[in-house]
């Protein structure tokens, strides 16, 4: 029987919170399969009586919280994107590592410290993408939204909420991004070429990173390591990936050597400990 705790009416906003929350802990268990159609009621309803012992029925939801179950999916998926994190910090701190670690007195030496932020920044891109279940779902979305709603002037109420939240997400990635690459540049001594922008750069590195997230799927050869021969003139000293190589491509074509850079920037530079 249930507990008199469990029977007494419940608040209109927690219900709201016990159900949505359900729908979510389903939505980062299941992973988007082809849209949100497998997060229903009736196993939301079961989520809850298993985890916390209240029974809801439909006629508590309805019209009450959501008017139909399509409207309380794309709110399960809202909330998901609006609480993913589009940083982890685990990745700058493997960034800036990398800078403190390069030859910074040497033109050689940056040069290989670019290389070395150049697959390790994609790397943790890709990883976050893949093994984190918020920022899975945020791709999910991403590829839902473009495919079902590609003009926004069209968007349905719920499918806006869902745009609005992506875009917060991306823009928060971008900025926080735009400002640590902008510092390990100072010590690195590269700049990017007139006209493009650091800005742009870190968009389309980005952009790749979440391709091969959603392509890790189907294939492995993005990230697994190839032999290249002939690395700046000899022997590769490492084991590169096909992204790997790509972000490189983008990158030194992006920037070039900052002719202005002198030894003083070890010094007078931004914290990067």
């Amino acid at each position: 029987m249930p507990s008199e705790s469990r029977r007494r009416n419940i608040k209109r906003s927690e219900l709201r919170d016990l159900v949505l929350g359900a729908g979510i802990d389903l939505l980062l268990d299941d992973g988007v399969q082809c849209g949100v159609d497998q997060i229903t009621f009736g196993r939301v309803f079961e989520r809850v009586e298993e985890t916390t012992g209240r029974r809801v029925t439909r006629a508590s939801v309805y019209d009450r919280l959501w008017e139909n179950q399509t409207a309380f999916q794309w709110d399960v998926l809202a909330t998901i994107v609006e609480r993913a994190s589009p940083v982890h910090e685990r990745t700058g701190a493997r960034l800036r590592a990398v800078v403190r670690n390069a030859e910074l007195t040497t033109a050689d030496g940056r040069r290989r410290g670019l290389e070395g932020i150049c697959h390790a920044a994609v790397d943790e891109h890709v990883s976050d993408a893949i093994n984190d279940p918020h920022n899975r779902v945020v791709l999910a979305a991403m590829g839902a939204i473009a495919s079902s709603y590609p003009d926004p002037a069209q968007d349905p109420p719920h499918v806006a909420r869902v745009r609005a939240a992506v875009q917060i997400y991306l823009d928060g990635q971008r900025d926080y991004y735009t400002s640590l690459y902008g510092d390990l540049g100072y010590y690195l001594g590269y700049r990017l070429r007139d006209p493009m922008t650091l800005e742009q750069l870190v968009l389309i590195v980005h952009a790749l990173g979440d391709g091969v997230a959603m392509r890790s799927a189907y294939s492995t050869v993005y990230r697994t390591p190839v032999a290249v021969d002939g690395r700046d003139g000899g022997p590769s000293e490492e084991d590169l990936t096909l992204l790997g190589i790509a972000i490189e491509a983008v990158t030194f074509r992006m920037c070039e050597p900052d002719p202005a850079w002198t030894t003083t920037r070890l010094t007078d530079g931004p914290d990067i400990s």
